[in-house]
């Protein structure tokens, strides 16, 4: 229609909506750009938006201090976020804190810790909200329950992490996932079984909506469907060797079953290795993943593979 040699007799900023309405990430943009000559807010935002979706840091960087420097247009304070310039954006949220509706800064600035990588910080802030009976900070809560149970994941605080995780809604999909982490780490197996089955039914429903969209969209679930995975093979692999050493008391060879085991080990590490070459090369990706691995072996023969 739009190569048709009438045309089409609406403006682009209305063709832009209706290709962002429709995921057409590509052409949104096309439209979006020509519309620059006479940029305005609404504008501004949309290009911030798809340069962001579309994985050009660069570009959104740079239309960031443009619009800030020639047009003075101050962008919605995900911006940072948005170009994971997490220290400028905590910095942002802080200043915005001096002014009378700084509680909505409280989710924004975990998001930004964690990001950084600050879990203490993270389990000092939650933990100075967590006995609060006030209704607004139990909404904060809940929706911090994840930042504060995956730091107190990450810093093996499994205690803080049990006690976190019962303020969460029964509901959300990372409750679960952490939740069946927990159970490994307390040898309950079965429970860890039926948590990662239900992650499993979740994530399923959510990818069959995004993949087809997008693949870089779609990667944190994919991401997580791995973990699931690996998670399970733990199970099996810890059951395996109670099992192993049980039996192993029994028989006079039970030096042998103690071998086999080692073996399976060994050949675990080596498939685990080969698929973490084919993830992405990213500090946040890598992590998550050897922390999941860290249940079965530890950080010394993580690194020796």
């Amino acid at each position: 229609m739009d190569h048709d040699k009438d045309g089409l007799h609406l403006d682009n900023s209305t063709l832009a909506d209706l290709a962002e309405k429709c995921m057409c990430n590509a052409k949104a943009l096309f439209f979006r750009e020509s519309d620059f000559e006479l940029p305005n807010e609404k504008i501004i935002e949309s290009l911030f938006s798809l340069y962001s979706d579309m994985g050009q840091p660069e570009a959104a960087s740079g239309l960031l201090v443009f619009s800030k420097n020639k047009l003075d247009i101050e962008l919605r304070m995900s911006s940072y976020e948005n170009i994971q310039r997490w220290e400028d954006a905590l910095e942002d949220y802080k200043k915005r804190e001096k002014f009378p509706d700084k509680e909505i800064f409280f989710i924004p600035k975990l998001r930004c810790h964690f990001e950084l990588n600050e879990w203490e910080t993270i389990i000092g802030l939650y933990d100075g909200i967590f006995e609060s009976q006030k209704q607004t900070d139990i909404e904060k809560k809940k929706e911090g329950m994840f930042y504060a149970a995956q730091s107190a994941c990450y810093l093996n605080l499994w205690e803080k992490m049990e006690k976190y995780l019962q303020c969460s809604p029964d509901d959300e999909l990372e409750k679960d996932f952490l939740s069946a982490i927990l159970c490994i780490k307390q040898n309950k197996f079965e429970e860890s079984k039926i948590r990662l089955k239900k992650t499993r039914e979740v994530l399923d429903g959510k990818m069959g909506n995004v993949v087809p969209e997008s693949y870089p969209r779609a990667y944190d679930y994919i991401l997580k469907l791995q973990q699931v995975f690996e998670l399970e093979e733990i199970i099996e692999m810890k059951l395996l060797k109670e099992t192993m050493y049980k039996e192993a008391k029994k028989v006079i060879n039970g030096g042998e079953l103690l071998k086999e085991y080692d073996k399976k080990e060994k050949k675990l590490l080596d498939i685990w290795q080969d698929r973490l070459c084919g993830c992405e090369k990213s500090i946040k990706v890598w992590q998550s993943i050897l922390h999941i691995r860290s249940l079965l072996f530890s950080r010394r023969e993580l690194m020796k593979e």
